[in-house]
C-alpha cells in the first residue's frame, strides 16, 4: 500500500510544481490524489487522473462522491428515521459518478481477475480470497449488489472523507509554521524521503502522527455519528433500550473544555506519548469507534501522512486566506466553507 500512495504522492509533487499559479484549492488536489492512490490501492488500475481522466472520474472530482447537501440530509434523515422512505423518495448519498466509477471497476477488474485468476494485493483481491472462503465453507458468496457496496464503502471513506480530513490538514499546517518548521525537522532527523520511504519509517515520525491527530480533533470530516444500541443501557441519566438510533456529537465532544484543556488552540503536543492517555477514549471520534470504525481509515491516515511529507519536504506553506472556517456541522460531513480551503506552495531552496 505505501509504494502506490508514494507513487501518487510523486504525481501530487509534480502537480503541484508545474502548477500555473503557486495558489492551490486542496480541497479538489486532495481529491485527485485520493481518487488515484485508491484506485490503485483498493482496485489494482490507473486512474489517469493527472493526466487525462475520463469524463466520469473528471465530474467525479469536481463534485465529489457525495449528492449535494440537501438530497444527502434527506437520505441519510430517511435512513436514520424512515428506512422505507428512501424507496418511495428516490434520494441517494452517493453521486451518479461514484455509483457508475465502481460499476466500471466491478464489470473490469472485479469479474477479470475471477475470471482470469489474476493475483495483486490489494482490497479487490482480499475481497475475492473471502468470497471464496465463504463459498468453500458451504456459505452464500458475495452478490453483485454486495461488492458494489464493499467497493463503494472504501471509496466513500478514501476519497470523500480523508479528502476533508487531508483539506484541512494543510490548512492546519500552513496556518501554523512553527508546527509546520518542527515537522520539517522532524523528518529531516529521521532521514524520510519519498524514495526510502516504508510502513516502518511512516510510523517512526511521531510528530507527525500527533500533528494529524490535533488535526481531526479540530475538524472531525464526521461531525455526528449514528449508531443503533445493541441492547438496553443506561447513559447517565437516560434509558437507552435495545434498538433506539443514538446520535454522537463528534465534533462536540472533541471541542468540549471538559474533555479537552484549551480546546480552541491547536496544540499537537496534547496526543504526545506521555500526555495522550489522559484523553477518554470516548471523547476523541474522528473514524467513529468499535466495529464500525471507518473502514479507510488505515488508507487515510497513511495517504494524509505522504501527502504531508512530500509537501513539507519541498514546500513552504501558507494560508491564502487568513480564517477560514468550516460549514456548520448541520451537514453529514464538516465540508470547508463554499467547498474551498486554498493555501499558498513556495519551493523551498534546496
Amino acid at each position: 500500500m505505501t509504494n502506490d500512495i508514494t507513487s501518487s504522492a510523486k504525481s501530487l509533487y509534480n502537480f503541484i510544481e508545474n502548477g500555473k499559479s503557486n495558489v492551490f484549492n486542496v480541497t479538489f488536489m486532495a481529491k485527485m490524489y485520493l481518487v488515484d492512490a485508491v484506485s490503485k490501492c483498493a482496485y489494482g488500475v490507473e486512474s489517469n487522473v493527472w493526466k487525462d481522466p475520463n469524463p466520469i472520474l473528471k465530474q467525479l472530482i469536481k463534485n465529489g462522491v457525495i449528492t449535494s447537501e440537501l438530497e444527502s440530509n434527506c437520505a441519510a434523515l430517511c435512513s436514520t428515521l424512515l428506512p422505507w422512505a428512501n424507496y418511495i423518495t428516490r434520494t441517494r448519498m452517493i453521486s451518479r459518478e461514484a455509483l457508475g466509477y465502481v460499476k466500471k471497476i466491478y464489470e473490469s477488474v472485479v469479474v477479470q481477475r475471477r475470471d482470469q485468476g489474476n493475483v495483486r494485493n490489494d482490497l479487490v483481491q482480499h475481497l475475492l480470497e473471502t468470497d471464496e472462503k465463504r463459498k468453500a465453507a458451504g456459505k452464500e458468496g458475495f452478490t453483485n449488489i454486495s461488492w458494489m457496496t464493499n467497493l463503494m464503502v472504501f471509496f466513500l471513506d478514501g476519497t470523500e472523507t480523508a479528502s476533508i480530513a487531508m483539506s484541512y490538514t494543510i490548512y492546519c499546517v500552513a496556518k501554523h509554521p512553527d508546527v509546520q518548521r518542527k515537522l520539517r525537522d522532524e523528518i529531516r532527523e529521521m532521514g524520510v524521503t519519498l524514495e526510502n520511504l516504508d510502513f516502518e519509517k511512516l510510523k517512526s515520525l511521531e510528530y507527525l502522527d500527533m500533528v494529524l491527530s490535533e488535526c481531526l480533533r479540530h475538524y472531525p470530516p464526521l461531525p455526528v455519528l449514528s449508531r443503533k444500541a445493541t441492547k438496553d443501557t443506561t447513559l447517565g441519566a437516560i434509558r437507552v433500550p435495545k434498538g433506539m438510533k443514538v446520535l454522537v456529537p463528534v465534533w462536540k465532544l472533541q471541542k468540549d473544555c471538559r474533555n479537552f484543556s484549551n480546546p480552541d488552540e491547536f496544540d499537537p503536543e496534547r496526543f504526545s506519548a506521555d500526555r495522550k492517555s489522559s484523553i477518554h477514549k470516548g471523547a476523541y471520534l474522528p473514524f467513529g469507534e468499535g466495529p464500525r470504525l471507518c473502514i479507510g481509515m488505515r488508507f487515510a491516515t497513511t495517504a494524509i501522512k505522504i501527502a504531508l511529507i512530500t509537501m513539507v519536504l519541498n514546500f513552504e506553506m501558507s494560508c491564502s486566506v487568513e480564517d477560514m472556517k468550516p460549514e456548520k456541522s448541520s451537514t453529514l460531513f464538516l465540508f470547508p466553507e463554499n467547498g474551498l480551503v486554498e493555501v499558498k506552495f513556495s519551493p523551498l531552496v534546496k
